[in-house]
């Protein structure tokens, strides 16, 4: 059996369903597709999988699994399914989309109209008149069907409301019978009327009457029309007295510039207008949707997969369609009948140039391209496989997935944040060059948002003093017409993203500072659709901007520049970044009537949004050395040197100097000596907030663990801040690091000491022995009263008993976990004739927990500080009485540990055992 015979059972399964649930739909098990096809279930959970991979299936996550044909699903339930994954049958039923979710173009080229659709609708007590204008053929009829629609969603109409169509062009030379097919009428009242009858007005009571090419309604018809509008009641034709009422919400629509020939009076009681687009203002993205989505209707009706020539697409792709969305469905109606006729009845239908019409042929042959294409295939089910085509949102999955598996060699301690940021910004934009050439939005949407993001960039530059270079630039309009290109939002998991962001939120607060500025000015000042980001597309704007602002300057010191004059300092900055060949300075201009206490915000609004721990030296012409020492004590994490008399030659020699990384001591000493200037230096006056880190050998995932542990049990207003580090980092760096320089450490927690001098340690053995109260006094002593630190020691140690610790740490059953680690260590002090003391055992029983994860998940550990073959070479016997002690588990989960867990296994022995020589 291939993969569409396994389609065809599923279908075949799903035709005698009559209620989504488990019990009706165990033909759609892997274990049942098993049995009834007598094929093994890795092989028919192959081809499920490689099915749901293209789409042609949704998946219910339950236990067991269940999967079921998309299209037969969206049927069933009479509306376009939001995802592919569900958590149970009761999510798939609960699904309720906006019926505009799927239409072409809802969130960019119709957004605006949809938009106003519904204020037209929602407006109490019963909505707005709402006149649609766009050429003909651009679907405002459509449109109206899908106002209609949301208006039952949202209840705004009852189930049963009618919906009333009338094309005031097919009475236009009427106007007499044009009214009574409106208002109705009365017998008697013109020739032919035998007898009353209603109007549409009446037959559209409670519901929606569209009134199409309103500008042939008369001026008389027209009158009587605003009336309803204001008073909600109406006169047939004949009735001269008694008033007929009616509760409908009107649409309009036309070609037509409403000026020409609509009066002043009815328009004013339409107060909402939206424009539909025509086709070719919708762009290539939509316009290929079109294509896609025609195709796929006419796959359906055949009941056959159509292969589609390149030559054909490409060509339907440039046409100017006068006719617009209208005439491309009729044209491809038109292609696949034709080629039906000439085909037959063959199990696939290949459409091609040939099958044109006679007037349209010859174009296309012009524009041949000789060069053999691989056709595009749309099946009944809807799927397209179209190899000249990369959709934006499986790029965007794909450029996810490669920043997540670097992710997860950060957090495995593979790379250091340098390396982090570094190799993810190249995996950016080498994904990023791989599409440049392609057109992603049209030429018009292109000119409006390379203007937005210039004026975007001008803001954040005289506003708030951040400079984005013309590179960073060009990255984030190529970054944004991406998004706005995306068809699809991603389905990708964020969690890890939220991770990475916190990261980048712990270490550079300042990138993220600026992220959030550019995104909040972005859609702040945008007008050119919408755009929704996730936690993936945030990191990589940190990445972005991470690599413009700190790697390109990599620990460089701040430079500014203060003058007195309305240019002096930008011009003397600008001139000065462009000898020394980088950007180095910042000017801030000090106009004569502005008062230096402005300045002051000026610069501190700007060292806000830039890296202060390297210090900052700051190029002044005359004096406030005390004013300027006063305003930033506070506000920076560096040192400050402050130099006046600036001049150029005093601006290159201290330029220079950052840029060569001179300690900023003697850049102060230095240059102020050699051109007869003076300078002071200060450090912040700035009291740094207690924090206890929280750096575990197994991992950050761990430590967060932790700090949600210890979180809970402080006072809520203890001044002490938890901070997490990576262990590696922690154990090489010591105290060289930003968290030192930010923090008074009080202390580390974890799992394993980083022997950081002057630091006092405890492990989380030490936290849940029975000493552990003495432990945590030894740290927060200074910070909390007694009965604190006693409700702390309580509250860790509830939260941290043997089985809850084992919870938190592990993904298997915690009672599981107990007793496979309970023989682990029984084993192994009987093999290597010791007693493990309860220390020991501790540490192994989280440290293994964490490791059982890690393995399961195949996320493993690199020990950095082991050299396998000299470890294999002195501990042999340790580690195959390790692995003996390991059989089971590894037997169970079909799995193997690796030398580095093993090696980590050996240090907690040598670190917890005196004398351990195995």
């Amino acid at each position: 059996m291939n993969k569409v015979n396994y389609l065809l059972l599923l279908e075949q399964g799903f035709e005698l369903v009559d209620i989504l649930n488990e019990e009706s739909c165990d033909f759609a098990t892997t274990h049942h597709i098993s049995e009834v096809t007598g094929k093994k279930t890795n092989i028919v959970n192959h081809h499920l999988n490689n099915l749901f991979k293209e789409g042609e299936l949704i998946k219910i996550n339950s236990k067991p699994v269940y999967y079921l044909p998309k299209q037969l699903v969206s049927d069933f339930l009479n509306q376009e399914l939001s995802k592919s994954v569900y958590d149970s049958f009761e999510e798939l039923l609960a699904d309720k989309t906006d019926v505009f979710d799927q239409l072409i173009g809802s969130q960019s080229s119709l957004n605006h109209v949809i938009k106003q659709g519904k204020i037209a609708l929602s407006y109490p007590p019963k909505g707005m008149p709402f006149l649609l204008t766009g050429p003909t053929g651009s679907g405002k009829t459509y449109l109206v069907k899908r106002f209609y629609d949301y208006a039952k969603q949202m209840d705004l109409l009852d189930d049963t409301a009618p919906l009333i169509t009338f094309n005031c062009a097919e009475y236009a030379d009427n106007p007499e019978l044009l009214s009574s097919k409106l208002f109705g009428h009365k017998k008697g009242s013109f020739t032919g009327a035998d007898e009353d009858s209603k109007g549409l007005l009446a037959l559209a009571d409670k519901g929606v009457l569209f009134i199409d090419e309103v500008h042939r309604l008369t001026p008389e018809n027209q009158e009587k029309l605003f009336y309803f509008i204001d008073e909600g009641k109406y006169k047939p034709v004949g009735e001269n007295e008694t008033w007929s009422h009616a509760d409908v919400r009107l649409m309009f629509a036309t070609t037509e510039t409403l000026d020409d020939y609509l009066l002043d009076t009815f328009t004013r009681r339409i107060p909402i207008v939206a424009k539909v687009p025509s086709l070719e203002s919708r762009g290539i993205r939509e316009k290929r949707e079109f294509l896609y989505h025609f195709f796929r209707q006419e796959a359906l009706l055949l009941k056959k997969d159509i292969l589609i020539e390149d030559a054909l697409f490409h060509f339907l792709l440039a046409y100017k369609f006068v006719g617009n969305v209208g005439e491309l469905q009729n044209l491809i109606r038109y292609i696949c009948g034709n080629a039906f006729v000439r085909q037959g009845l063959g199990e696939e239908l290949t459409v091609s140039i040939s099958d044109l019409p006679d007037n349209m042929k010859k174009e296309a042959f012009r524009a041949i391209d000789l060069t053999p294409k691989d056709k595009i295939k749309i099946t009944p089910t809807g799927t397209v496989i179209d190899p000249s085509y990369r959709s934006i949102a499986t790029f965007f999955d794909v450029l996810y997935g490669e920043l997540d598996s670097i992710g997860k060699q950060y957090l495995r301690e593979e790379l250091n944040s340098h390396y982090w940021i570094n190799v993810s910004f190249e995996k950016i934009e080498e994904q990023f060059k791989s599409i440049n050439n392609r057109v992603l939005i049209d030429k018009p949407l292109k000119i409006k948002l390379v203007s937005m993001i210039d004026e975007v960039c001008r803001v954040m530059y005289e506003t708030h003093q951040i400079e984005v270079l013309p590179e960073t630039r060009d990255i984030l309009l190529l970054f944004i017409e991406l998004l706005l290109a995306r068809e699809s939002d991603s389905e990708y998991a964020v969690d890890r993203a939220k991770q990475y962001n916190q990261l980048f939120k712990e270490k550079l607060e300042y990138v993220t500072n600026t992220v959030d500025l550019f995104v909040y000015l972005f859609k702040e000042m945008s007008n050119i659709g919408h755009i929704e980001l996730n936690e993936w597309d945030y990191l990589i704007l940190n990445m972005i901007f991470t690599y413009y602002r700190r790697l390109k300057h990599k620990e460089q010191i701040n430079g500014v520049i203060i003058c007195h004059g309305k240019s002096t300092a930008s011009s003397l900055a600008e001139t000065t970044n462009a000898m020394i060949g980088q950007k180095v300075y910042q000017g801030i201009d000090m106009s004569l009537d502005v008062s230096f206490n402005e300045i002051i915000v000026k610069l501190q609004r700007y060292l806000s949004l830039h890296e202060t721990a390297n210090g900052t030296i700051i190029l002044i012409d005359i004096g406030h050395t005390q004013d300027l020492k006063e305003a930033l004590e506070h506000r920076v994490d560096g040192s400050i040197v402050i130099i006046n008399n600036v001049s150029t030659q005093l601006a290159l020699d201290v330029g220079f100097r950052i840029v060569n990384n001179e300690h900023i001591e003697m850049i102060g000493k230095e240059s102020s000596r050699q051109h007869f200037s003076t300078y002071s230096m200060f450090q912040p006056d700035k009291k740094k907030v207690p924090a206890l880190i929280i750096s575990c050998q197994s991992g950050m995932g761990t430590a967060k663990k932790l700090q949600e542990v210890i979180s809970e049990n402080l006072p809520k207003n203890t001044p002490i801040q938890l901070v997490l580090s990576d262990y590696a980092h922690l154990k090489k760096m010591k105290t060289n690091t930003t968290m030192f320089n930010r923090y008074d450490i009080i202390g580390i927690l974890g799992t394993a000491d980083p022997q950081v001098d002057g630091v006092k340690y405890i492990g989380i053995d030490d936290v849940v022995s029975e000493d552990g109260y003495k432990h945590l006094a030894t740290i927060f002593e200074r910070y909390l009263d007694p009965l604190d630190i006693q409700y702390l020691n309580n509250g860790v140690m509830k939260t941290l008993s043997l089985e809850n610790l084992v919870t938190m740490l592990s993904i298997l059953n915690p009672e599981k976990t107990i007793e496979l680690i309970s023989e682990m260590i029984d084993y192994w002090e009987q093999a290597f004739d010791i007693k493990i003391p309860n220390n020991l055992k501790t540490a192994l029983y989280i440290h293994i927990s964490c490791m059982i994860e890690r393995v399961i998940t195949r996320e493993y550990v690199q020990n950095t500080l082991m050299d396998e073959e000299e470890f294999s070479k002195n501990h042999s016997y340790f580690i195959n009485v390790i692995k003996q002690g390991l059989e089971k588990f590894e037997s169970v989960y079909h799995v193997s540990v690796d030398l580095g867990e093993i090696s980590y296994l050996h240090q907690l022995f040598q670190a917890n055992l005196i004398g351990f020589t195995f």
